[in-house]
Protein backbone atom coordinates (compact mmCIF):
# COMPACT_ATOMS: atom_id res chain seq x y z
CA UNK A 1 0.00 0.00 0.00
CA UNK A 2 0.94 3.35 -0.70
CA UNK A 3 0.35 6.46 1.53
CA UNK A 4 -0.60 9.43 -0.39
CA UNK A 5 -0.26 12.86 0.91
CA UNK A 6 -3.25 15.11 0.63
CA UNK A 7 -2.97 18.94 0.16
CA UNK A 8 -4.22 19.82 3.00
CA UNK A 9 -1.23 18.23 5.52
CA UNK A 10 1.51 20.32 6.51
CA UNK A 11 4.91 19.20 4.73
CA UNK A 12 8.36 19.48 6.72
CA UNK A 13 10.80 21.76 5.38
CA UNK A 14 14.16 22.78 6.50
CA UNK A 15 14.39 26.46 8.53
CA UNK A 16 15.72 29.30 6.09
CA UNK A 17 18.24 30.61 8.75
CA UNK A 18 19.42 27.64 10.24
CA UNK A 19 19.12 24.34 7.74
CA UNK A 20 19.45 21.70 10.41
CA UNK A 21 16.36 22.18 11.88
CA UNK A 22 12.96 20.36 10.26
CA UNK A 23 9.72 23.07 11.13
CA UNK A 24 6.18 23.33 9.78
CA UNK A 25 6.31 27.02 10.48
CA UNK A 26 5.78 29.35 7.65
CA UNK A 27 6.09 32.82 7.62
CA UNK A 28 2.66 34.45 6.90
CA UNK A 29 3.52 36.84 4.33
CA UNK A 30 6.29 35.31 1.96
CA UNK A 31 6.02 31.83 3.07
CA UNK A 32 9.27 31.38 3.87
CA UNK A 33 10.44 27.97 6.67
CA UNK A 34 11.02 29.54 9.81
CA UNK A 35 12.19 27.96 13.19
CA UNK A 36 10.30 29.01 16.52
CA UNK A 37 13.54 31.00 17.13
CA UNK A 38 13.56 32.69 13.77
CA UNK A 39 9.89 33.70 14.09
CA UNK A 40 8.14 37.02 14.98
CA UNK A 41 4.60 37.05 16.38
CA UNK A 42 3.16 40.11 14.91
CA UNK A 43 -0.71 41.09 15.24
CA UNK A 44 -1.43 39.64 12.06
CA UNK A 45 0.61 35.93 12.56
CA UNK A 46 4.22 34.82 12.33
CA UNK A 47 6.59 36.32 10.29
CA UNK A 48 9.93 36.05 9.18
CA UNK A 49 12.65 38.50 10.22
CA UNK A 50 12.67 40.45 6.92
CA UNK A 51 8.63 40.50 6.78
CA UNK A 52 8.70 41.75 10.50
CA UNK A 53 10.20 44.56 9.93
CA UNK A 54 11.39 45.30 13.32
CA UNK A 55 12.08 49.00 14.38
CA UNK A 56 12.09 50.95 17.59
CA UNK A 57 9.35 52.93 18.21
CA UNK A 58 10.56 56.78 17.47
CA UNK A 59 10.00 57.32 21.43
CA UNK A 60 13.23 55.10 22.08
CA UNK A 61 15.19 56.38 18.93
CA UNK A 62 17.81 58.94 19.65
CA UNK A 63 20.40 60.93 18.50
CA UNK A 64 23.22 62.70 19.75
CA UNK A 65 21.27 65.89 19.91
CA UNK A 66 18.71 64.72 22.18
CA UNK A 67 21.53 63.48 24.55
CA UNK A 68 23.00 67.03 24.46
CA UNK A 69 19.66 68.53 25.02
CA UNK A 70 18.46 65.85 27.79
CA UNK A 71 22.12 66.54 29.61
CA UNK A 72 21.31 70.36 29.51
CA UNK A 73 17.61 70.26 30.30
CA UNK A 74 18.91 67.75 33.23
CA UNK A 75 21.45 69.68 34.61
CA UNK A 76 19.89 73.20 34.68
CA UNK A 77 16.93 71.74 36.36
CA UNK A 78 19.40 69.79 39.15
CA UNK A 79 21.44 73.04 39.34
CA UNK A 80 18.39 75.07 39.76
CA UNK A 81 17.08 72.29 42.32
CA UNK A 82 20.10 72.80 44.67
CA UNK A 83 20.07 77.08 44.54
CA UNK A 84 16.49 76.30 46.20
CA UNK A 85 17.65 73.02 48.55
CA UNK A 86 20.12 75.92 49.56
CA UNK A 87 17.34 78.13 50.97
CA UNK A 88 15.31 75.58 52.38
CA UNK A 89 16.31 74.35 55.90
CA UNK A 90 15.95 70.61 55.52
CA UNK A 91 16.52 67.67 58.28
CA UNK A 92 16.27 64.49 58.04
CA UNK A 93 13.28 62.48 56.63
CA UNK A 94 12.37 65.81 54.78
CA UNK A 95 15.64 65.55 53.48
CA UNK A 96 15.21 62.41 51.78
CA UNK A 97 12.14 63.18 50.28
CA UNK A 98 13.63 67.27 48.53
CA UNK A 99 16.01 65.02 47.33
CA UNK A 100 13.14 62.24 45.80
CA UNK A 101 11.62 65.36 44.01
CA UNK A 102 14.25 66.56 42.84
CA UNK A 103 15.45 63.52 41.34
CA UNK A 104 11.86 63.41 39.60
CA UNK A 105 12.16 66.85 38.31
CA UNK A 106 15.23 65.98 36.56
CA UNK A 107 14.13 63.12 34.96
CA UNK A 108 11.06 64.92 33.37
CA UNK A 109 13.35 67.63 32.55
CA UNK A 110 15.19 65.33 30.64
CA UNK A 111 12.76 63.55 29.34
CA UNK A 112 11.22 66.91 27.97
CA UNK A 113 13.83 68.49 26.81
CA UNK A 114 14.85 65.29 24.74
CA UNK A 115 11.13 66.03 23.15
CA UNK A 116 9.87 63.08 25.19
CA UNK A 117 12.29 60.62 24.30
CA UNK A 118 12.80 57.68 26.40
CA UNK A 119 15.53 54.83 27.09
CA UNK A 120 18.04 53.26 29.19
CA UNK A 121 21.09 55.56 27.45
CA UNK A 122 18.93 58.78 28.17
CA UNK A 123 18.06 57.60 31.95
CA UNK A 124 21.78 57.17 32.41
CA UNK A 125 22.10 60.96 31.75
CA UNK A 126 19.37 61.63 33.59
CA UNK A 127 20.87 59.88 36.39
CA UNK A 128 24.32 61.78 36.11
CA UNK A 129 22.41 65.04 35.18
CA UNK A 130 21.92 64.85 39.52
CA UNK A 131 25.20 64.99 40.64
CA UNK A 132 26.19 67.46 37.86
CA UNK A 133 23.80 69.73 38.83
CA UNK A 134 24.01 69.98 41.82
CA UNK A 135 27.58 70.73 41.57
CA UNK A 136 26.87 73.48 39.45
CA UNK A 137 24.11 74.88 41.21
CA UNK A 138 25.82 74.95 44.38
CA UNK A 139 28.98 76.25 43.53
CA UNK A 140 27.03 78.97 41.49
CA UNK A 141 25.44 79.60 44.46
CA UNK A 142 29.00 79.67 46.16
CA UNK A 143 30.67 82.00 43.85
CA UNK A 144 27.51 84.38 44.22
CA UNK A 145 27.35 84.74 48.06
CA UNK A 146 31.70 85.22 48.36
CA UNK A 147 32.37 88.37 47.76
CA UNK A 148 36.14 87.61 47.49
CA UNK A 149 37.83 87.61 44.36
CA UNK A 150 40.47 85.43 44.85
CA UNK A 151 38.60 82.34 44.86
CA UNK A 152 38.98 80.03 42.17
CA UNK A 153 36.22 78.38 40.39
CA UNK A 154 38.36 74.46 40.95
CA UNK A 155 38.26 75.22 44.58
CA UNK A 156 34.58 76.19 44.39
CA UNK A 157 33.26 73.29 42.49
CA UNK A 158 35.96 70.92 44.74
CA UNK A 159 34.27 72.35 47.91
CA UNK A 160 30.77 71.51 45.90
CA UNK A 161 31.37 68.12 45.04
CA UNK A 162 33.22 67.12 48.40
CA UNK A 163 30.06 68.95 50.34
CA UNK A 164 27.61 66.69 48.47
CA UNK A 165 28.84 63.09 48.98
CA UNK A 166 31.20 63.55 52.00
CA UNK A 167 28.48 62.56 54.53
CA UNK A 168 27.61 59.03 54.45
CA UNK A 169 23.50 60.28 54.56
CA UNK A 170 24.11 62.52 51.88
CA UNK A 171 25.56 60.14 49.46
CA UNK A 172 22.93 57.71 50.12
CA UNK A 173 20.44 60.70 49.40
CA UNK A 174 22.12 61.56 46.45
CA UNK A 175 22.06 57.88 44.85
CA UNK A 176 18.44 58.17 45.98
CA UNK A 177 17.93 60.84 43.50
CA UNK A 178 19.80 59.21 40.88
CA UNK A 179 17.56 56.05 41.17
CA UNK A 180 14.55 58.39 40.87
CA UNK A 181 15.65 60.18 37.81
CA UNK A 182 17.24 56.94 36.27
CA UNK A 183 13.55 55.47 36.58
CA UNK A 184 11.68 58.57 35.36
CA UNK A 185 13.23 58.19 32.10
CA UNK A 186 13.62 54.76 31.51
Amino acid sequence: MTETVSADEPVAARCASHPIVETYLRCGRCETPICPRCMIMTPVGARCRGCARLKKLPMFELRSRDYLRGLLGGASAAALGAIVLASVPSRGFFSWLLMLLLGYLVGEAVSRAANGKRGTSLAVVAALSVPLGLVLGRALLLVLLSRSPGVSPGAVLAFSAADLVLPAWSALILVAAMAVAFSRVR
